[in-house]
């Protein structure tokens, strides 16, 4: 929230978000894709029997043009990612 608010930036884990292309919904609300992306070296994955597992949490909060707010949505990610993929 304070980075969108001063404009600040920290990315530790080099996370790249794209945006798709907004869309309404009957509600009125806009949806807009978002493809988040975080480079594997930087996660810490837990070894499963036939997959590695990591657990991310993403906040998002969205902000009009006359600086209002939403409530932050916290949203959970789970990551699995096949054995083999993890060894390249």
């Amino acid at each position: 929230m304070a980075a969108l608010v001063h404009r600040f930036e920290s990315n530790a884990l080099d996370v790249k978000l794209a945006f798709g292309e907004p869309r309404p919904n009957p509600e009125g609300h806009y949806l807009v894709p978002v493809r988040l992306s975080i480079p594997i070296g930087k996660l810490t994955l837990l070894p499963r029997e036939e997959h590695e597992e990591g657990h991310l949490k993403m906040y998002v909060v969205a902000m009009d043009a006359d600086g209002g707010s939403s409530e932050p949505r916290e949203t959970p990610i789970r990551i699995d990612i096949p054995k083999a993929e993890v060894a390249r």
